[in-house]
């Protein structure tokens, strides 16, 4: 006698574990609502003969259904058929396309909002955060020259 997982069975109806356990319980079965539990052919046969129209729904769904590629599912292959004729189909003749004068609608005068426009400034600056220097490191202080005096001046040589 086959088993089967409530969880497995409820993927091929295309039906929740839970609606299954307790259909199975008004029934008159005993089954708990576990996806796991297993359940006999009997009790199979019961949830098939149940939901059979959500099956074929299922079924007729998977058929319709498209890869991710986007390429159509091959049709299941029919049964050995006499060949149909094909026919080909005769040309339709259409009228030659007259050409369309396009003509403006009625522009009517309609009242100009305009937005004030305000000038934006950039960000304020209200202050600067000093920001702690890494140990071993300090600060190097700008290098102001002495007084002139100080400074030599470089002589040109006379040539």
């Amino acid at each position: 006698m086959a088993e089967y997982r409530l969880a497995k069975v409820a993927s091929e109806l295309n039906r929740s574990y839970q609606i299954l356990a307790e259909t199975l319980k008004g029934k008159g079965f005993s089954v708990d609502a576990k996806p796991t539990t297993k359940i006999t052919e009997e009790m199979y046969q019961v949830l098939v003969q149940e939901f059979a129209a959500d099956k074929s729904a299922r079924e007729e769904a998977n058929k319709l259904k498209t890869n991710r590629d986007g390429k159509p599912v091959p049709p299941a292959p029919a049964a050995k058929t006499q060949p149909a004729k094909t026919e080909e189909p005769e040309p339709v003749k259409t009228p030659p396309a007259k050409p369309e004068t396009i003509t403006a609608p009625a522009v009517e005068e309609t009242e100009k909002i305009e937005a004030r426009k305000e000038e934006l400034s950039g960000p304020k600056i209200l202050g600067k955060i000093e920001i702690a220097q890494k140990k071993g490191k300090t600060p190097k202080a700008e290098e102001k020259p002495a007084d002139k005096k100080s400074v030599k001046k470089v002589e040109k040589p006379a040539i």
